[in-house]
């Protein structure tokens, strides 16, 4: 992702706390949300913009935030963005990609016992906070995308 934000001149910023406790689940998989949403946020972001990366622990949850100076999304849009296929419409504006991203980000997240929540402002940015439960949630051998 750095060469990709590096290209649009976009600020790359991480706080990531020592010391996080225990996430039980399929690294993998968490992994590949925090990397789709930190795609999201650059794609998303104009040139010189700032995209921020945040895990810190809070009582018994993991808290992973992604946030971004970009465009944000349109309030009415809001309860659809996790919808498989939707796409956030930005007139004059063309952003490849399937509407399946941040379904498969949160069908992840549940999966692990977690949920994610979203703000977003326009013209202002977004933020993505995950909260995960930092002991066992059963986390099934089936694909992320069912």
């Amino acid at each position: 992702l750095q060469p990709l934000a590096h290209k649009k001149g976009i600020r790359l910023e991480s706080d990531i706390e020592d010391d996080l406790g225990m996430l039980l689940g399929d690294e993998d998989r968490i992994q590949s949300v925090v990397t789709n949403l930190l795609n999201n946020a650059i794609k998303f972001t104009p040139r010189h913009g700032r995209v921020r990366l945040s895990v810190q622990w809070r009582a018994d949850q993991m808290l992973i935030r992604v946030g971004d100076t970009g465009m944000g999304i349109p309030k009415d849009a809001l309860p659809r963005i996790f919808d498989r296929f939707y796409r956030v419409h930005h007139p004059g504006k063309h952003i490849q990609g399937t509407g399946l991203g941040l379904a498969i980000v949160k069908k992840i997240v549940t999966t692990h016992g977690g949920r994610i929540e979203v703000e977003s402002e326009l013209d202002r940015g977004t933020t993505f906070t995950i909260f995960l439960p930092l002991t066992a949630a059963a986390v099934p051998e089936t694909s992320a995308a069912d």
